[in-house]
């Protein structure tokens, strides 16, 4: 896939820099070939612990890197979403858990309109590595321990549950998409 892109677009080597230091720690043959969150292909070794891509920097050319999994520079609180899907009705009264990346858990958040899209307020820790482009996916449920696993739906039987039970009967992995959109801003 690299050399594919390398072909399309020019070829424009320039510096992985470690976010919180400010290090060169290697470089890189175009920031195009990078996604937020990525671990390998970085081609930075010798390490105990290993650097995430936290920031791309296409102005300047640069790849921001943080080091660790658990780094606060990987994670974001506020999600700005547009082109909102609204698959139910949104109200105050809700308990909204939110997910970016598929294999990541549900997580507790509050949703607010602002003139232009959707802000997505992590409520604890934050997402891990949103990138821009991404989609995030808001649902009602009872309580966080309807997501136990990647898959709220693991038998045919719990998407029968999902589709034909009222929320407000539902005792396990019940739950009610309110919207998704695309993460216009992190």
């Amino acid at each position: 896939m690299q050399e594919f892109l390398l072909n399309i677009f020019n070829k424009q080597p320039g510096d992985i820099v470690d976010i919180e230091t400010g290090k060169v720690v290697g470089k890189h043959k175009g920031v195009f070939l990078y996604t937020i969150g990525q671990r390998k292909g970085l081609d930075i070794g010798g390490l105990n612990i290993p650097y995430y891509v936290a920031k791309l920097d296409f102005k300047h050319n640069i790849v921001y890197v943080a080091k660790g999994r658990d780094n606060p520079k990987l994670f974001s609180s506020k999600l700005h979403i547009e082109d909102v899907n609204f698959l139910s009705e949104l109200s105050s009264n809700l308990s909204l858990y939110a997910i970016v990346r598929y294999r990541q858990k549900y997580q507790p958040v509050e949703v607010k309109a602002r003139e232009k899209g959707i802000v997505v307020r992590a409520i604890g820790k934050g997402f891990w590595a949103p990138a821009v482009g991404q989609y995030v996916n808001v649902v009602s449920a009872k309580d966080n321990k309807q997501f136990d696993s990647r898959s709220p739906f693991n038998q045919v039987e719990d998407i029968l549950k999902h589709i034909f039970t009222p929320i407000k009967i539902c005792k396990y992995r019940c739950y009610r998409q309110v919207l998704s959109g695309k993460i216009v801003r992190t």
